[in-house]
């Protein structure tokens, strides 16, 4: 019997497992912390006002418009990919139309107004609010947009105050930023 070729093949074997246990307790550590890192929870979105949503709505009637019409532009807050929404409301049955959105998808805005060009501003709030878009879930999306823009144009035109505005400190005067 070789002794000392046992004693060289059993420390061989040795330091080899000792040098791959040693590889796994550094490498062990880090492969928690990709592993962490990987399952951690996506944190939502979290969206600050910039401003009140009666803030962000402007009547921009003038002799261009049709009679018995107001025109009106709104400013997006800033939680879909569109930078204006243009429309007009008519007075007699409180519907909109002209709808042109400025930005977004094309086809998606493109539709939207199609769709909600000639229909009442209750069935576009009721139909359109809370829409999120997946793309960039924001909370918001350029339906939910519209449908913010068209009930503050509705607040304007009936002089009724933005229920935000009780919330956001306005209550002294109950009185909507534009008003």
């Amino acid at each position: 019997m070789d002794t000392n070729n046992d004693r060289r093949n059993f420390l061989k074997t040795f330091g080899k497992v000792a040098a791959g246990a040693a590889l796994l307790s550094v490498t062990a550590p880090i492969q928690g912390v990709l592993a962490e890192s990987a399952e951690e929870e996506k944190i939502p979105f979290k969206w600050v006002p910039n401003a009140l949503p009666c803030e962000l709505i402007k009547e921009i009637t003038d002799d261009k418009t049709p009679e018995g019409y107001r025109s009106f532009e709104y400013t997006p807050d800033n939680r879909a990919h569109i930078t204006l929404i243009t429309f007009d409301v008519k007075l007699e049955d409180n519907t909109v139309h002209n709808i042109k959105f400025t930005g977004g998808c094309d086809g998606s805005t493109m539709g939207v107004a199609r769709v909600a060009n000639g229909k009442g501003v209750e069935f576009i709030v009721s139909r359109l609010k809370g829409l999120e878009c997946n793309l960039i879930q924001s909370g918001s999306s350029c339906p939910d947009q519209l449908a913010n823009a068209v009930e503050q144009a509705d607040r304007l035109i009936t002089g009724n105050a933005c229920t935000y505005c009780f919330f956001a400190g306005n209550f002294r005067n109950m009185k909507c930023a534009n008003a």
